[in-house]
C-alpha cells in the first residue's frame, strides 16, 4: 500500500512507516483496521471502494496486485453472501 501511495505521489514518511509496523507487529494491541471490526460485526464493508481501488492503482502504477485481487475477490464474496441476509 506504501508503494501505491508513493507511485500516486504521495509517499509515506519513514516514521510513519515504523510506527504503523511496530503496531501491527504488537500482538497485545487491541488495533483493528475499520474494515476488520465491520466485517466481525456483520455490518457492509467497502470491498469497492478500498480493495478495489488498491488493486486498480497497483495495475496502473505496475506494481504487483495479485494479493489486493485475493483480498477484493474475498471481500467481494463476503458482500454477496451476506448482503441478502442484512439490512445494507
Amino acid at each position: 500500500n506504501a508503494a501505491i501511495a508513493a507511485a500516486g505521489g504521495f509517499p509515506m514518511r519513514d516514521a510513519f512507516m515504523a510506527e504503523y509496523r511496530a503496531l501491527f507487529a504488537d500482538t497485545t494491541s487491541a488495533y483493528a483496521t475499520s474494515m476488520l471490526r465491520d466485517l466481525e460485526a456483520g455490518n457492509r464493508i467497502e470491498a469497492d471502494h478500498i480493495l478495489g481501488f488498491l488493486a486498480r492503482a497497483a495495475r496502473e502504477a505496475g506494481l504487483p496486485a495479485e494479493l489486493h485481487d485475493v483480498a477484493w475477490l474475498h471481500a467481494r464474496a463476503y458482500e454477496a453472501r451476506f448482503a441478502p441476509r442484512l439490512d445494507w
